[in-house]
């Protein structure tokens, strides 16, 4: 009996563990308001020293899923590709995260503005 409730303890601590992980990794996605954009060629490259690796800000017009145009600007750690499709995640008015997609993720709404 001691055997199986010490089993059950490392179970539930291990899944705490994994929630609590993931938690972390993504919390800058969850309950955020997406919208979409694509890159052009115009970004400004920041000093390496004060901004570090993510050096390179964009300030593009996204779109939300709605077709609402809202200007935003957000770091990238590298220069990125031309003509990429990205998802940014914007809590209050800033970008939190963001990543690329293919156009077959972008909502048929959106589309036509991001041509």
């Amino acid at each position: 009996m001691k055997y199986i409730i010490i089993v059950i303890v490392a179970l539930l601590l291990l899944a705490v563990g994994v929630f609590l992980g993931l938690f972390a990794a993504n919390s800058n996605r969850w309950f955020a308001d997406q919208c979409y954009v694509r890159v052009g060629s115009e970004f400004a490259e920041l000093d390496r020293a004060e901004f570090g690796d993510w050096r390179f800000q964009y300030r593009l017009s996204c779109y939300s899923e709605n077709g609402a145009q809202t200007q935003l600007a957000f770091l990238a750690p590298k220069e990125l590709r031309d003509g990429a499709l990205l998802r940014l995640y914007v809590k209050g008015g800033e970008v939190t995260a963001w990543e690329e997609v293919g156009p077959d993720i972008v909502p048929p709404s959106v589309r036509p503005a991001l041509r």
